[in-house]
């Protein structure tokens, strides 16, 4: 999970969620979470990225971001 530490791991003992089977990645700016959640997944480093609590427009820019998005690109 990527985000704030501290909220991530509120949200999840709120739930009842031990947040210790989490690997937590402390980003707290959602420009930055989503950026580095794409480069993640780009590189291998993790199997999905999912859309939480930012924005839309701002998951959605990461995402489709020509040069550093997901998006394939033609050689």
């Amino acid at each position: 999970m990527i985000g704030d530490e501290k909220e991530i791991r509120t949200k999840a003992e709120a739930e009842g969620i031990n947040p210790e089977i989490f690997t937590i990645v402390h980003i707290p700016n959602d420009v930055e979470a989503t950026t580095e959640a794409v480069r993640m997944a780009r590189e291998d480093e993790a199997d999905v990225v999912m859309k939480g609590l930012v924005g839309t427009d701002k998951f959605l820019k990461a995402v489709l971001n020509k040069e550093k998005g997901l998006l394939l690109q033609k050689p």
